[in-house]
């Protein structure tokens, strides 16, 4: 026999041919209010589970199977601009997207450190929906609000795989990665947006303009100083 709870206890699965403890748990978990999903790993006794439901007092026309779409992203300490080599370090910053059919399966915190010895898994981020394009579209949200900062995660590749119209479509092979990773042609899936590009051309002006008035800066150097940092490099 073999149960299993889904989506926080809301849907019970029971297989294994109808025994008399799988339908005395299931009849059980529907008296709490449980959605009840009884069937076999052998398909010959599907029918035997109808009959077993109808002679436990439950109808089998009420038994509401697993239904939805569901998405699964597996965030690793890895740089995806790197070709997917580990990215060990500490965890600065973490913070876990959440909402509605969002799940964050996850053990890590901010000040972890992620070593080169292990699995770098993060987390395993699931999202539920009714369908499959809500199911995406509640996984780019999860996507858009997970932070995590000090080291490099596999969260950019994922925002960029979900927009793509051909995962979209669901025309996708075996193959399917290896050809759009080849055909970004080394294109970072890190890229700073205009706004990024505004605030550092600002900062730049900044230390440019502040240069040469004491904040930090040398206006002269003597050749005897210039020496003596060279001798100290060595």
């Amino acid at each position: 026999m073999f149960i299993s709870s889904l989506l926080k206890g809301k849907v019970a699965i029971v297989t294994g041919g109808g025994t008399g403890l799988g339908l005395a748990i299931a009849k059980r978990m529907g008296e709490l209010g449980a959605d009840i999903a009884v069937g076999s790993r052998q398909s010959e006794h599907l029918e035997d589970g109808t009959a077993d439901l109808r002679h436990a007092g439950l109808d089998p026309l009420a038994v509401q199977r697993p239904k939805g779409h569901a998405i699964e992203c597996r965030i690793y300490a890895e740089d995806p601009d790197n070709n997917f080599l580990p990215s060990p370090g500490r965890i600065r910053h973490l913070r876990a997207p959440a909402g509605p059919g969002i799940r964050d399966d996850s053990g890590a915190a901010a000040g972890l450190d992620v070593p080169i010895f292990y699995d770098p898994m993060i987390s395993k981020l699931i999202a539920w929906a009714e369908d499959r394009p809500q199911a995406v579209a509640r996984m780019r949200r999860a996507l858009d609000e997970y932070l995590i900062t000090g080291i490099r995660t596999t969260v950019p590749f994922f925002r960029w795989l979900l927009t793509q119209p051909s995962f979209e479509s669901g025309a996708f092979h075996t193959t399917y990665l290896d050809g759009v990773l080849a055909a970004r042609n080394g294109r970072p899936f890190v890229e700073p947006t205009p706004e990024i590009e505004d605030v550092a051309a600002i900062a730049a002006a900044i230390m440019a303009a502040t240069a040469g008035d004491g904040m930090g800066a040398e206006t002269s150097s003597s050749p005897w100083r210039t020496q003596a940092r060279v001798e100290g490099l060595r």
